[in-house]
């Protein structure tokens, strides 16, 4: 996919990653790592179902979790401080992580096929819920 930037300049995601901002940013994993769904998924290892692909703050997440600030702090923490980080971010940062969940969504299709659609299941917690509060109706 290209995007078109400023004064219609169009550029592949590729180009974005790898040209002046891409190589400006400071990553602390390689792009292969950032754009690659983690081995141990939680859907995954239980079902073997494939995991979603990473939307751009999920990538820009894992890059900013391993800063060496973030090492041994609590999640909650983290996850705050790193939603605070990304919506401070200029536009051409966040259009870098963009293109890099472009990326991700190519390298998704290349593993587990184009065929693949989210389908989240319904916990049974839920639907027991559910199915109390319909008899508390009648």
């Amino acid at each position: 996919m290209e995007l078109v930037l400023n004064f219609g300049i169009v550029k592949s995601d590729e180009e974005i990653v790898y040209g002046p901002i891409g190589l400006n940013y400071p990553f602390f994993l390689s792009v292969e790592e950032l754009i690659m769904n983690s081995k141990r998924a939680k859907k995954y290892m239980k079902t073997g179902d494939p995991p979603r692909p990473l939307n751009s703050f999920m990538i820009y997440r894992k890059n900013k979790n391993e800063k060496p600030e973030f090492k041994k702090k609590d999640p909650g923490f983290i996850s705050t401080e790193i939603t605070k980080m990304w919506k401070k971010e200029p536009k051409e940062i966040k259009e870098l992580f963009e293109a890099l969940a472009r990326m991700a969504e190519k390298k998704h299709i290349e593993i587990y096929g184009k065929d693949y659609k989210y389908r989240p299941k319904k916990s049974q917690k839920k639907q027991k819920t559910k199915a109390k509060h319909r008899m508390n109706l009648t």
